[in-house]
């Protein structure tokens, strides 16, 4: 009977890339990084309840990005909303 060895254990999987990116935040970037996406919750939050249109949340959205420059947040920009 022959024994395996290794792990077979489901892991998540990162780009190399972001994971550079994770790795090199420092505090102001991180901070950055939370002002943005509490922001843009708000601004989802609007626009599940109907008080912006998606034009705006996509305005919105581009205001953030530009004002905080998140390194995450850039990553995941334009992506379709849930």
């Amino acid at each position: 009977m022959a024994i395996h060895i290794g792990n077979i254990v489901p892991m998540n999987v990162m780009l190399k890339a972001v994971s550079k990116v994770v790795m090199a935040m420092n505090e102001k970037q991180f901070r950055a990084e939370k002002l943005y996406h509490i922001s843009l919750s708000v601004a989802k939050s609007m626009l599940k309840k109907g008080i912006i249109s998606k034009e705006e949340y996509q305005e919105i959205d581009t205001i953030l990005l530009k004002k905080y420059r998140p390194i995450l947040g850039t990553l995941l920009a334009g992506k379709p909303l849930q």
